[in-house]
This record gives C-alpha cells, sequence and structure tokens, in this order.
C-alpha cells in the first residue's frame, strides 16, 4: 500500500508540468498577511468554448485564450461555455482559508478545478443545476472553501454554463473577512424582505376595509418583488427549496412579470388614466395582459425562452408608466407629481438592478443598489397616494373651513420657524462654544482637557469589557533648534502640518489625537494591540518625516520620536499608569536616536 501511494505521489508531481503548462495566468491573487479580498475582473483569463466539449485538460494546452479588461466578467446571454483561469499566491507566510464567492447564485454550473504547487488538486461543481443541500457552504451566493498552506500557489481553472445571464463576479475572500461583511448585508436584506411583507399585509387590509382595487395591486406588487428578489439574490434556493434546481428560475420569471403585471395595474388605477386617458388607460392593460400572459408562460415554458421577453417587456413597461406619469402631472393630477419621482425612479431602479443580477448589463455597486432605493421610493409614494385619497373628499366637502384652518396653521407654523430658528442659532452658538473649549486654536486637533476626559472615559470602558488600550506619545525632534533657526510662526506651521498629518493616519471613529503640549502630542487607540499600535505609529512617523514643511523660501522635514504602550487595564491600572509608561517609552525614544517608535 506504501509503494502504491509513493507512485500516485509521484505521478501527480510529474503531471504538474503537463497540467500547468501553457501560457501563464494573466491573473494572480496575491495573499499577503492583511489579505481580506480582491474583486476578479480586469486582467483574468478567459476562453469561448462554442462546442461545449472542450476538457480541463485540452482547455489548459489551448493557447487561444483572451484577457478580460472590463469591471466585471459579464458575457451575457450565451449558448457557449468559458473557461475562466487565475491563480492565488499565498505570500503570507501562514496556512490561509480562503472563499471563492460568485455573487450572481442564478448561474446554472460553475465546475472549479484546482491545482496546487505541492501537488494537491481538487474540482467541485457549484450552480443552481444541482439542489442547494449538495453545497459545502450554504449560503444565497455560491462559495467554495479554498485552503491555501504557506508559500503555496494554486491555479484555479472554471467551467462555466448557463442559460440565465452569464454574469460573474467573482471575489477571493479571506474567510473572516467575508463573515465580517456577510453578517451586516444579510441584516440589510432581512429589513428589505420585512418591508415588502410589511406593505403586502398592509395594503391587503386597507383593499379589505375600502375595496378600493388599487391598494390590492399594490399588495400583489411588492409580493411578486419579494418573490423576485428572493429568488435574483439566492436566498429562496438555498433556504427554502433546498433539494430543487428548476424552481428558483421559475420563480424569478414568474415573479418579475407579475411585479408588472400589478404596478401597470396599480398606477393606471391610482393615476385615474382609463377616464381621462382612455388610449393610454387601454395600452396599460395591454400591458399588464401581456405581463399576465408572460407570468403562465413561465410556469410551463423553459427558463431561456422566457427570460428575454420578461426583460423586454419590462423596458417596455417602465417607459410606458413613466410617461403616463408625466402625462398625468401635464393634466393637472394633483396626486400625479408626488407619485411621478417615486414611481418612475423605483421602477427604474428595479429594472436596472434586475438587468444587472441577470448579466443583460454589469453588475456594480450603484446597479445593484439601484432596487432598494427603488423600494423606498414606491413605499412613500404609496404612502402619500393612500393619505390623499382617504382625505380628497372631505378636503372638498370642508374646503372654507380648510381655508381658515390652512390660515392658522401658516401663522403657527410662522411662529415656531422664528422659535426654531432662534433655537437654532442658540443651539449652534453653544456648539461652538463647546467646540472651541476642547479644540486647540493652532492645530485644530483636540486640546489636553478634553483629552484626559475622554482618556479617562475609554480607560474606564476598557476595563469593564476587557479590551486592550494603546496610547501613543509623540513629540517633535528638536523643535526648539527649528523655532530658533526658522521663526515661531514657522515652528507654528511645523505643528499645524504634524497634526494634519497625525490625523489623517488614524481612520477609525473611536481613535483620537490631541495637542498635549507644546510639541507634544497624544493619540489615544481604543480596542487596539500593541502591535496595532506599533503599526499606527510608524505610519505616523513615516508620514511625518517623509512631509517637507515649506513656506516660501524656507523647507524644513521633521521627524518625531514616539513611545508606544499598551494593556488591557484591571482595577489595579490607572490612567497615570499608562500616562507614565508612554511617556518613559518616548523617553528612550529620545535617548536611542529619536526618529523612533518604542514600546
Amino acid at each position: 500500500m506504501f509503494i502504491l501511494r509513493f507512485f500516485n505521489a509521484l505521478a501527480c508531481l510529474l503531471l504538474i508540468p503537463l497540467i500547468c503548462s501553457g501560457n501563464a495566468f494573466a491573473l494572480t491573487v496575491t495573499v499577503d498577511s492583511g489579505f481580506r479580498s480582491q474583486w476578479l475582473g480586469p486582467g483574468m483569463d478567459y476562453m469561448e468554448d462554442e462546442s461545449t466539449g472542450l476538457t480541463a485538460q485540452a482547455v489548459r494546452q489551448r493557447d487561444n485564450w483572451q484577457t478580460f479588461d472590463g469591471h466585471e466578467v459579464n458575457f451575457g446571454f450565451s449558448d457557449s461555455v468559458f473557461w475562466l483561469r487565475f491563480s492565488v499566491d499565498n505570500r503570507s507566510g501562514v496556512d490561509q482559508q480562503l472563499l471563492l464567492d460568485n455573487q450572481f447564485p442564478m448561474i446554472d454550473s460553475l465546475v472549479i478545478y484546482i491545482q496546487r504547487s505541492d501537488g494537491y488538486q481538487q474540482q467541485q461543481r457549484l450552480g443552481d443545476a444541482q439542489p442547494a443541500y449538495m453545497r459545502q457552504m450554504l449560503h444565497s451566493h455560491l462559495l467554495l472553501p479554498l485552503s491555501l498552506p504557506a508559500d503555496t500557489r494554486a491555479d484555479i481553472l472554471i467551467r462555466v454554463q448557463s442559460e440565465t445571464g452569464l454574469q460573474l463576479p467573482i471575489v477571493v475572500w479571506e474567510q473572516d473577512a467575508f463573515l465580517q461583511q456577510d453578517h451586516p448585508f444579510s441584516i440589510m436584506q432581512g429589513v428589505l424582505y420585512g418591508l415588502l411583507i410589511a406593505l403586502v399585509i398592509y395594503h391587503l387590509i386597507i383593499f379589505l376595509s375600502v375595496r378600493e382595487l388599487a391598494f390590492l395591486h399594490y399588495s400583489l406588487f411588492n409580493l411578486f418583488l419579494l418573490g423576485t428578489f428572493c429568488g435574483l439574490q439566492g436566498v429562496a434556493a438555498a433556504y427554502i427549496w433546498t433539494e430543487s434546481v428548476t424552481i428558483n428560475d421559475t420563480l424569478v420569471l414568474v415573479s418579475m412579470a407579475g411585479a408588472q403585471t400589478f404596478s401597470t395595474l396599480f398606477m393606471n388605477g391610482i393615476l385615474g388614466i382609463p377616464s381621462a386617458r382612455p388610449r393610454l388607460g387601454k395600452l396599460m392593460y395591454g400591458i399588464a395582459g401581456i405581463a399576465c400572459v408572460l407570468m403562465l408562460a413561465s410556469l410551463l415554458a423553459p427558463h431561456r425562452w422566457m427570460a428575454k421577453p420578461v426583460l423586454l417587456l419590462i423596458v417596455v413597461s417602465i417607459s410606458v408608466l413613466t410617461y403616463a406619469q408625466i402625462r398625468r402631472v401635464l393634466d393637472g393630477y394633483p396626486i400625479a407629481k408626488y407619485i411621478l419621482a417615486g414611481g418612475a425612479f423605483g421602477a427604474f431602479g428595479f429594472a436596472v438592478t434586475t438587468l444587472a443580477n441577470t448579466g443583460v448589463i454589469a453588475g456594480t455597486p450603484v446597479t445593484q443598489g439601484a432596487a432598494y432605493v427603488g423600494i423606498v421610493l414606491l413605499s412613500l409614494m404609496d404612502a402619500f397616494a393612500l393619505s390623499y385619497r382617504m382625505n380628497l373628499d372631505r378636503q372638498l366637502r370642508l374646503q372654507a373651513q380648510g381655508e381658515l384652518l390652512e390660515t392658522q396653521r401658516q401663522l403657527n407654523a410662522d411662529l415656531d420657524r422664528r422659535v426654531q430658528e432662534r433655537t437654532n442659532e442658540l443651539q449652534a452658538a453653544n456648539e461652538r462654544l463647546m467646540e472651541l473649549s476642547t479644540t486647540d486654536g493652532l492645530t485644530g486637533l483636540k486640546n489636553r482637557r478634553h483629552f484626559n476626559e475622554l482618556f479617562a472615559h475609554e480607560f474606564k470602558r476598557a476595563c469593564r469589557e476587557q479590551k486592550p488600550l494603546s496610547l501613543l506619545l509623540l513629540d517633535i525632534d528638536h523643535f526648539k533648534q527649528l523655532n530658533d533657526q526658522y521663526g515661531h510662526p514657522f515652528g507654528d506651521l511645523c505643528l499645524t502640518q504634524a497634526a494634519q498629518l497625525i490625523a489623517n493616519t488614524i481612520r477609525r471613529p473611536p481613535d483620537s489625537a490631541a495637542r498635549y503640549g507644546g510639541e507634544e502630542f497624544a493619540v489615544l487607540l481604543p480596542n487596539t494591540d500593541k502591535e496595532g499600535a506599533l503599526h499606527v505609529a510608524d505610519k505616523i512617523r513615516e508620514s511625518i518625516g517623509q512631509h517637507q514643511v515649506s513656506d516660501g523660501q524656507q523647507q524644513a522635514v521633521m521627524t518625531v520620536s514616539i513611545g508606544v504602550a499598551s494593556f488591557i487595564p484591571s482595577q489595579n491600572n490607572t490612567t497615570e499608569a499608562l500616562l507614565k509608561a508612554a511617556d518613559d517609552l518616548l523617553y528612550r525614544a529620545k535617548h536611542n536616536g529619536r526618529n523612533r517608535v518604542e514600546g
């Protein structure tokens, strides 16, 4: 058995040069110690296989690879197979646990071939052509774990085939970094779905109360909109019907067509188009009818037959709806001007995101986030429309009384405005006084008094939460010589620019910097250990040392010495202990030659 394993390993090592032969990969993802993620797009090799019959071994020997130069790999609708290749090189010095993340979950088939430089090979199949429960990681995205030992390179070959749009927003993640960004995104999704469910229930209840079809249409529109998002974002396939490979594609097309059906009917009713513009009203009923037919046809016909007609209908429907709203504004219909922005831009945002997620246009943060903006605008539009419709008759009957009430309201509003203006002026003055009392007048940083208060507060919090707290004390080297040689105005300029460089280096909201006295500065870094604090200190020292202070003909380069102290506070520690430790280390930096960091 040992001999058999030996020859198998030897065969793998001998085959590596053959497998990896051919052109060098144009795109290499370098994983260093600070690696978090890299978007794969510009520079990635790709090749189209129109025959759809090439094997991975045959593809590796081909020399007709092309280099992708766009932002995101997107081949639109195609019957061809596309091959992608890139490399991941672990130069971090430690083993890395990575993730390959394809953020468009409607790809039918992704076959990933991994060949590591240590001889390990892996082949994994992903995509919605196989049940979600078979994935290595159950998630709305298509995820593949990638273990990469230290100083190891992985050559990755991907075979892609899909009846849906060939959109491939692929990202290489460090696993912890992926989890950190995935949590808030999941919360955002939950909020979106909760909003849509609330809109469905709320407007359905209103319909049952007033029997107004516009509310039923809007409720059903939000229901199908919810289905569209669940399908396009992969949530339904991953968590609802994990054993099906066909329901999700059908859900997306049915939901998209249904959303167009009921959004058109809603607009037609709420704007009163059939009575005011009969021909336009008939056109909108026709569009709703076609959308309804496509919705029913999507239940029976293959996805590849229905995708383009549904997307084309979305474009036509948006154009007609936008025209209808503009037309009613020009007619002087009161409610139209309020729902124009919400209706037109809301529908437009939803269409942009739909087209981006189906591969018709490039997926960017703007195109993928357009639907969220659209939903908010639609909900505001509907809320106002509901309020207007419910109060319109009452306003007509009580017009005279309403005018009197409006006059009184205006007087009260003027009085409230004046009071509010005065209140705002006083508040602004108080805020300015507070700012002046806590800010150093020369450098713009916080002064020592404010810093001591913040220091005590953060020290108590770190002690309570048992989190590390770091303190940096900085002193400009030979500052007295700068003052004597160039004069006090130039010295003040040095202090101001040093303060700006320090402020530009610390980025986190809890971090703070202050002028501690003379040419001495203090930087407080909550929830930062000694290693992180030393890193920040080195960045500050390098930033100041590389900066030239200029004032007319006078020029100088400053250096700083920095003492870095860090510990997890306890009941036995005090702020004075941490401050003394940082001060002693600053003195050591001065003693050891200046322009250095001691910690």
